[in-house]
């Protein structure tokens, strides 16, 4: 582990997924503003120097089964959601960046139909007030399990 994660924890800094668990054990009664910025400036330090971070409207494919979010979408105040495994060779597209560095992003898959069968459970995909769903990944999971092949930011196809 490198120094500054150690001064970092050493400061009190913690994970969003730490932070996450004592909310839902009592033990935390909101996660703040700061309190996640913090967390981000944590987890970004454990990257490594050339990581790539995604820019809006990239194309990647997945070359090894990746885990992703997903959160469902409804036609009233409720968003759902979970973990779920998105299957190598299926693309996705980062959808609108507002952080230079992101540590996750928000994307769509280009096979949109396909991916909604794989990954919403038919129950929510048949509730009358379903509206879609979308996806995230995190910046680490991007790097290793998907691979660049259009940077819309250069008009540019990435080969390789």
């Amino acid at each position: 582990m490198n120094l500054r994660y150690k001064f970092l924890r050493f400061l009190g800094y913690k994970t969003y997924d730490e932070m996450l668990k004592e909310l839902h054990s009592g033990k935390r009664k909101q996660i703040s503003h700061q309190d996640g910025e913090k967390s981000v400036l944590l987890e970004r330090v454990l990257f490594s120097k050339g990581i790539r971070y995604p820019k809006s409207g990239d194309i990647y494919v997945c070359i090894d089964d990746a885990p992703v979010n997903y959160m469902t979408h409804w036609m009233k105040s409720f968003t759902g959601g979970d973990k779920a495994i998105f299957p190598k060779e299926e693309k996705i597209k980062i959808s609108d960046i507002k952080q230079p560095k992101p540590i996750s992003v928000y994307c769509q898959a280009i096979n949109i139909d396909k991916i909604e069968k794989l990954l919403i459970p038919q129950g929510d995909r048949e509730q009358y007030d379903y509206k879609g769903y979308s996806l995230a990944v995190d910046t680490v999971t991007l790097n290793k399990k998907f691979r660049l092949v259009e940077s819309k930011k250069n008009q540019q196809m990435v080969w390789g």
